[in-house]
This record gives C-alpha cells, sequence and structure tokens, in this order.
C-alpha cells in the first residue's frame, strides 16, 4: 500500500489503463486473500485527495464502486458464471461466430 501511494497514485487516474505503465495498486492479490481490506486503503488514499484528486477518485470508483458492482451483479444474476447470464445482443453475437475460424 505505502508503494502505490509513494509512487503510483500521483498517475494513477492518467496511466492505469496503459499496460506498459506501472501504475496501478498491485494490490488485489492482498484484498483477495484477506492481507489488507479495501477499506483501510480507501482511507489511507483519502488523506491525498487533496494533492491528487483525480486519481483518488478514479481508485475509489474502481475499488469501491467497481467492486459492489461486480458482487451485486453475482448475488443478483441467477445465472452469472454462465452464458445465460450475459446480455442478449452479447449471447447472439457469440451465437452468431460460433463456427468462425480461429487462428489459436
Amino acid at each position: 500500500m505505502k508503494s502505490f501511494i509513494d509512487t503510483r497514485l500521483k498517475i494513477f487516474a492518467t496511466k492505469r489503463n496503459d499496460p506498459t505503465l506501472d501504475a496501478l495498486s498491485n494490490l488485489s492479490p492482498w484484498f483477495h486473500f484477506g492481507q489488507i481490506s479495501v477499506q483501510r486503503v480507501a482511507l489511507c488514499v483519502q488523506e491525498y485527495k487533496k494533492k491528487y484528486t483525480e486519481s483518488v477518485n478514479a481508485y475509489l470508483e474502481e475499488a469501491i464502486v467497481r467492486r459492489e458492482l461486480a458482487d451485486n451483479f453475482c448475488f443478483y444474476c441467477e445465472n452469472y458464471d454462465s452464458i445465460k447470464g450475459a446480455s442478449a445482443w452479447a449471447q447472439k453475437t457469440l451465437d452468431d461466430h460460433r463456427k468462425d475460424k480461429r487462428t489459436h
């Protein structure tokens, strides 16, 4: 967490989607295995809101809002783990291209 806040938080808002740059928190494994909580990181990151407003807002949106959306989708969508859980347009597109030749 300290490494993220000290070195990458300042560029998180503008560089997080660039795979060639190290701009992410890299905390997902620690969240997943319960070594640190999203709440703890969110509280620490918020201390930098005046200095890095855009990055703090972007991080909190991804760490809290998107995480909640994913949890809610899995909770409320009975078929979240199968093709039946996808939107009709997505199911149709996948079915339309089921027999497309692939190089892999």
